[in-house]
Parts: structure tokens; sequence; C-alpha cells
């Protein structure tokens, strides 16, 4: 959960504030807990790396359905997602 529209970042208009933020991330500010109850799933928030370890590993040894919602920075997935494709990038012309 990037609070909405992450997936925008990659246009050119990301490169525009505020009208980026208004108009194409339109943050929700919601998160997964009621959609796990509607379906009757067990329901984990993480933000960080070790209780995301902690939420698969109890999901792992338990029989019923959990979902894990993963709180992330939307800036920094678009940068992190950036970083790896020129890694691949760099990779496939040596």
């Amino acid at each position: 959960n990037n609070n909405g529209g992450g997936i925008f970042r990659r246009l050119p208009i990301s490169e525009f504030e505020p009208e980026f933020t208004d108009l194409f991330l339109t943050p929700h500010d919601l998160n997964f807990e009621h959609a796990a109850q509607l379906y009757g799933l067990e329901y984990v928030r993480v933000s960080d790396r070790a209780g995301f370890r902690e939420a698969l590993g109890k999901s792992m040894y338990d029989t019923r359905p959990f979902l894990i919602e993963v709180v992330t920075d939307g800036r920094y997935d678009d940068q992190r997602r950036r970083a790896v494709n020129r890694l691949v990038l760099e990779a496939l012309h040596d």
C-alpha cells in the first residue's frame, strides 16, 4: 500500500507539483483491514522488513488465510525500481 497512484510516478507529469499529487497520486489514506474482515481473513499491517518477516512467519503456520498489508513510501519505491532497472541494464550490457 503506497497510499495510491504510485504507478503514475513513472510519467513525466510527476515532476510538476502540486498538480501531480492532486490529479494523479490522489492519496486515499486507507488501509485494507475492512476488506480483510469482509472476506474473513486474518489481517496484519506492517511497515518495515522485521514486521513483514514476523507476519509472514505467522501466516505460514496458521491454517487461516492472511492478508498482509505492507505500507510503503511511493517515492522510495519508485527510486528503488529505477535503481534496479539501471542495474539490470548495466548487467545486460556487460
